[in-house]
Formats: structure tokens, sequence, C-alpha cells
């Protein structure tokens, strides 16, 4: 069986368990995710059908897999009772991307926080301790924060956020306090020198940070005195459960050269012992986002919360067109807002 990811060998050791397991050798390709996606479909057009499965990106399976009638049904193959048990899942229902027929784009795992922003701090302008004791954004819009925030404006380049506008929590009242030039937050669209500023201790909050936490998370490792806030409490009291984006997910894809071991795959890596797998051997170079699955998973690596059942969770399943709408109006007002008082 032939599975196509980006994520190289950070899958290989859940991989082993499945191989182990049923003794079906997995061939695994990797690679740019455009350039794999643009490879298997070109061989498709050819006549070539090589591989079985391809990981990735829930959109790009909709728009270029699926668009293109590359993807087989999913639903028909899960016949596993402790996969299709909707009871064991989330809201007592299965998960989909594709919202309008529910067929091929089954959604393992959720992007889950409580943290909205996901905001780093400068360890030695900001102690640890400190730092325990903030538990709400609206602690930033206060005026003694005034000049000690670097953030990332809500621009496509710098990939960050809508300034919490959609946060039920904070909301457009929020993100209006803290955009506010007489509150002299520090702007960065380049996310590098975003990273930098609050490693150097520029300022000692970075907020809205997009793409840079990618780069805090190096600079961590390096031993600069830079830390994320959700390692030492949270920011919110509502939880966000985001389906329908953060890490890729499977599609099976038609005229497999190996159905029946795709099948077994799929049924396997949705159960409880693959997701249980996935969360606990995943590599390190992928944070795995937690699981939908509600029957005692073990959290593993996942650094979110996972799955809350405390009332005020709320539900954003990014694939349906009113919600998406939604997201894209926060958005849409954030930038324009930010520009009209920061480009005018």
């Amino acid at each position: 069986m032939i599975i196509g990811n980006r994520l190289g060998k950070d899958w290989e050791p859940i991989l082993a368990v499945f191989e182990g397991k049923y003794g079906i050798k997995i061939r695994y390709i990797t690679g740019s995710s455009t350039k794999l996606s643009d490879r298997t479909l070109a061989e498709r057009r050819a006549g070539s059908y090589e591989w079985d499965i391809m990981l990735g990106s829930p959109r790009r399976l909709r728009d270029r897999f699926q668009a293109a009638n590359s993807l087989r049904e999913v639903e028909p193959l899960l016949i596993d009772p402790n996969v299709t048990d909707r009871s064991l899942w989330a809201k007592r229902r299965l998960w989909w991307y594709d919202t309008d027929t529910k067929k091929y784009i089954f959604m393992q795992t959720a992007k889950i926080s409580l943290w909205p922003q996901s905001p780093w701090f400068n360890t030695e302008l900001l102690s640890v301790d400190e730092a325990k004791r903030i538990d709400s954004l609206w602690e930033f819009v206060k005026p003694k924060w005034r000049g000690k925030i670097v953030a990332g404006p809500p621009l496509p380049a710098a990939g960050a956020g809508d300034m919490s506008a959609s946060h039920p929590d904070y909301g457009k009242e929020w993100a209006l306090k803290f955009m506010d030039p007489k509150h002299e937050v520090l702007w960065i669209e380049n996310v590098r020198l975003l990273a930098d500023s609050l490693a150097r201790g520029k300022r000692a909050v970075a907020i809205n940070l997009g793409k840079a936490s990618r780069d805090l998370r190096k600079l961590r490792k390096l031993g600069l005195p830079v830390d994320e806030f959700e390692k030492h409490t949270t920011l919110a009291k509502t939880a966000i459960v985001a389906v329908g984006g953060g890490q890729p997910q499977f599609g099976a894809l038609t005229k497999a050269p190996h159905p029946r071991a795709a099948q077994l795959f799929l049924n396997w890596i949705f159960s409880k012992e693959g997701q249980t797998a996935r969360q606990t051997l995943l590599g390190d170079g992928a944070e795995p986002n937690p699981t939908l699955r509600v029957d005692g998973v073990p959290r593993g690596k996942v650094v979110d919360l996972g799955v809350p059942d405390a009332k005020g969770e709320v539900y954003w399943d990014r694939a349906t067109p009113e919600l998406a709408k939604q997201a894209d109006g926060f958005m849409k007002w954030a930038r324009q807002t930010w520009k009209q008082l920061y480009r005018k």
C-alpha cells in the first residue's frame, strides 16, 4: 500500500504499528504537498494509478483531488463498529470536511484552544510566575501594557488571525482597544523579525503571532528567553474547537492498486488504537492535534487540551459555508480596521 504526504519520517513510527499488526508493508512517499499533488494528478491523467491514500490538508484534498473525481467515498469503507459508532466521537457525530456531501474527507482531529492569539512572552521581562497570574487577554489592553507589546497585523503576509474579533470572550470590543494607536503596539509584518523582537527584549509580550509562533519555538529550543503563555495559564473561558483545518487528513484515492489494504488502514487509523498511535508516536517534527474521539485516547504528545467536556465549548466547523463566511467576515473587518488606523 502506498501513502503520500509531506510530513516525512514523523509518521513512520505510526505506520510501523500497523505493519506489525497486519503484516502489510506500507510504502511512504514524502515531499512538497504541492509537488506530490501535481505528480499524483498528472500520473492519474496519464492512466497510472500507483497510490492508495493521500495524506494532505483537507482543503487540498477537496480542491485538488475531490474536484478531479479522484477520491473514493470514505463512509462506505468504514465498517469497524469502533469507528462508525457515533457515541465514540465528539458531539455524537462523524465529522466531515466536505459538508455538502459528507462522504470523502473524514476529519479525525480538531484544533482546540483556550489560548486566543497564542501569545508569548520574554522571560527576562516577564517572569513565569507573573505570566501564570494572567488569565485573560483583557489584561493586555490595560494602560500598564502600553508600549510593551509586539504584534503581527491581521494581514495575509503575517499569517495572523482576526484579533480575537470572532472569539466569544473578546470580540470587536477587545480588538478595537488593542489596535488603538494610543496603546503603542509595535506592529511587525515580517514573522521572523516579529519573533526576533521578542527574543531580543524589544517588547515583553507578543500577540497575534500567526506563523511567527514556529520561529519562536525554534528560538526557545536554542535557549533564548521566550516562552508561550499556554504552558502556564489559560486566557479564555470558552474553548474553541476548530474542525476543518490543522493537520492533514486521509483521502482514499479511486482506482487504488490495493483497495482492501487501504480500507483496512483507514479503519485502523480512525480506531482508538490508531488514534492512540498517532497521538503518542507522531515524530517531534509534527505536533499532533487532538483526536475527535471521546473514548479515552491517551493525550500522548498533544499540546492542546483535547476535546473539552466542560460547558462553554464552541465548535467551529470551518468547512460549513455559513461559518466560513462568518469567519471571513471577522477577518475582513480586522484587516480593514487595522489599515484605517495605520495606513492612512
